[in-house]
């Protein structure tokens, strides 16, 4: 399982990214499954995620919307978080796996992938819900901003 230093996200993903106050919200691609990993993990161990092994990530990474701050004088950014949106069919999409790094919590960026990945459910024609049934979100619910 690879756990290695948070990397910058290269060049190659600039076209999908969606800016917003200061900071990017865009579709994950393979190269940010390690930070995804490392993220997502290190909130397992409390309960406060489930724990995910890194070729589920892969194998779901389009399901995940990646946050980074943008770098001055450079088209890559800095990983702050991430977010995934589970479609299990026509009536159903799951908000999971929504988590900002500690450094980055403050500063808008879970408000930010929640609301991506709201809008994505919403193009999808598929109404989105919560992890846990205990928490219910809407379009208008922003634990994260």
């Amino acid at each position: 399982m690879p756990t290695t230093p948070l990397m910058t996200v290269s060049e190659s993903t600039s076209s999908s990214r969606l800016r917003v106050g200061g900071a990017t919200v865009r579709k994950a691609k393979l190269p940010d499954a390690v930070n995804i990993f490392d993220l997502v993990n290190s909130l397992s161990g409390d309960g406060t995620l489930l724990r995910r092994n890194y070729a589920e990530i892969c194998e779901n990474i389009r399901d995940f919307a990646v946050a980074e701050s943008p770098i001055e004088g450079d088209s890559g950014g800095v990983f702050l978080g991430c977010g995934a949106l589970h479609l299990y069919g026509p009536h159903l999409a799951e908000v999971r796996s929504i988590v900002v790094k500690p450094e980055a919590k403050g500063q808008g960026a879970g408000g930010r992938l929640l609301r991506a990945l709201l809008e994505e459910a919403e193009e999808q024609k598929s109404p989105p819900s919560a992890s846990s049934p205990a928490s219910p979100i809407s379009s208008s619910t922003s634990a994260f901003a």
